[in-house]
C-alpha cells in the first residue's frame, strides 16, 4: 500500500515539473519563474523559459522620508513612503515606509539630563520679560514654569547658566518606553521633588497644528506624552508626537507688540515638519 502511494507521489511530482517546464515554452500554462538577476536597467531572466520577470532592482544607499505618516495608525499600517536616488542610473525610487525602516530615521537620546535648545538659524528675536529686552530665539530652551502645578505651559526661554540639577527647571531627561521606540520628556527638576514626576505632553489628546504643550504627571498609557526625535544633520532633531508624526514642536518666533504679551509669544507649538523653527539639539550635562 505504502509503495503504491510512493509511486503515485513520484509520478505526480514528475508530471507537475514536466508540465511546468514544457508549458512555459509554449505559453499554455504560466511559468513559475525562477533564477536570473535583476539590476536597475534589466529585469531578471527566468532560467526555465528565458522570459523577463519581476521588477528592476535599483541600488539606493540614502533614503529619505517622502510621505510622513500622519497618525499612529498610519505608522503601524506602513502607509508612509520613502524615496532615494539609484546610484547607477539616477532614477528616483519610491517604496513603502516599513516600520523597521521608519525606526532608522530616529535618534536615541542620551541618558543624562540637560537642556533642549533650539538650533534653527536666523530666527527673529523674542521678548525677555525678566530684563525687558529682545533676545535671539536661536538660544531658547524648554523651561518648566508654574511652580509645581500640573497643566501649566512650557515656555521657551534663554538658556541659563547651569547651577544645580535640583534647582534647574530647564533640565530634561528622555525616558524610553519598553521597546525604546518612543520617549517621555521628563523634567529633571521635578525628578528630585517629593511631589512626583512631571513630563511634557500635548495640550490635548492628538497633535494638531498650533497646539501647545503642558506639564503633566507621568502616565505611560497616555499617547500624548510620548515623542520621537527625527534625525537631522549634526545630531539635531525634530521632536514629533506619537499621536501625529507629521507635526513637530516649533518655536513661536513672532515679535510681540508689547512687553505685556511676551509670555504668549514664547510658547512652543505643534507645527508642520517643514517649519523653519523646529530644529533642536540636546546638551546633556556631564
Amino acid at each position: 500500500m505504502n509503495k503504491t502511494f510512493k509511486v503515485i507521489g513520484i509520478i505526480v511530482i514528475v508530471t507537475i515539473i514536466s508540465i511546468g517546464f514544457f508549458a512555459c515554452k509554449n505559453g499554455t500554462i504560466p511559468c513559475i519563474h525562477t533564477g536570473g538577476e535583476a539590476n536597475c536597467t534589466l529585469k531578471a531572466v527566468c532560467t526555465i523559459c528565458n522570459e523577463e520577470y519581476g521588477d528592476f532592482l535599483h541600488s539606493v544607499e540614502n533614503w529619505s522620508i517622502l510621505k510622513h505618516p500622519t497618525s499612529l495608525y498610519e505608522v503601524n499600517h506602513e502607509l508612509g513612503e520613502e524615496s532615494g536616488t539609484c546610484e547607477i542610473c539616477a532614477s528616483i525610487v519610491i517604496r513603502r515606509l516599513t516600520i523597521e525602516n521608519y525606526k532608522t530615521y530616529f535618534l536615541r537620546p542620551p541618558e543624562n539630563p540637560g537642556p533642549i535648545k533650539n538650533s534653527t538659524k536666523g530666527l527673529p528675536y523674542y521678548y525677555d520679560g525678566d530684563i525687558a529686552e529682545y533676545r535671539s530665539a536661536e538660544d531658547t530652551v524648554f523651561t518648566g514654569l508654574g511652580g509645581l502645578a500640573t497643566g501649566t505651559d512650557i515656555v521657551l526661554w534663554r538658556r541659563r547658566d547651569y547651577i544645580d540639577l535640583e534647582t534647574d527647571n530647564q533640565a530634561w531627561r528622555f525616558i524610553p518606553d519598553i521597546n525604546e521606540d518612543y520617549f517621555q520628556i521628563k523634567s529633571d527638576y521635578f525628578h528630585f521633588s517629593y511631589l512626583g514626576d512631571r513630563v511634557i505632553k500635548l495640550n490635548g489628546t492628538t497633535a494638531e497644528e498650533g497646539m501647545g504643550l503642558i506639564l503633566a504627571f507621568s502616565n505611560v498609557a497616555d499617547d500624548s506624552q510620548w515623542w520621537r526625535l527625527l534625525r537631522q544633520s549634526d545630531d539635531s532633531f525634530i521632536i514629533i508626537s506619537k499621536t501625529n508624526p507629521s507635526l513637530g514642536i516649533a518655536v513661536m518666533s513672532e515679535i510681540p507688540p508689547s512687553s505685556d504679551e511676551y509670555y504668549w509669544h514664547n510658547f512652543p507649538t505643534m507645527q508642520p515638519l517643514d517649519t523653519a523653527n523646529n530644529i533642536w539639539i540636546f546638551e546633556p550635562y556631564p
